[in-house]
């Protein structure tokens, strides 16, 4: 197995138990795996290995948990930089082109989740204006 393959099969198992563990209600045990998956997809990033919409999943992820304890100056870290991610990916999309009617819809989908998870992150800041801008 190449050492990206096991990059990958951790981010795969990490998720996974961040999942689990969200649906247990143990939130700060999923934001530990989530972050390692984040801390590992940023090292594939460099060899081109990951797909940046995965990273983007990743902070959306996080986003959402930390939202749901509260948390929501620090879910809207998660969500701006998703935002961010996608908004640079999607003009370098354009130009190159998306691989497959799926890739851009994916792609539109996350972009989506993104900014409304942003929102409403900004809503419970109370910043109202740029609530209304990711809306």
């Amino acid at each position: 197995m190449e050492y990206t393959d096991a990059m990958r099969t951790h981010t795969m198992t990490y998720n996974n138990l961040g999942v689990y563990f969200k649906m247990l209600k143990k939130q700060n045990q999923a934001i530990k795996y989530l972050k390692q998956v984040l801390v590992i997809e940023q090292a594939m990033l460099v060899n081109d290995s990951v797909e940046v919409t995965e990273i983007c999943q990743t902070h959306v992820n996080i986003c959402t948990i930390y939202s749901e304890m509260g948390k929501h100056e620090i879910a809207l870290v998660y969500a701006k930089e998703a935002v961010r991610i996608l908004e640079i990916e999607y003009d370098k999309k354009e130009v190159e082109g998306f691989t497959s009617e799926t890739d851009k819809f994916q792609h539109c989908s996350l972009v989506a989740t993104a900014f409304h998870n942003a929102a409403v992150e900004y809503e419970h800041t109370k910043d109202y204006s740029s609530a209304l801008i990711h809306y």
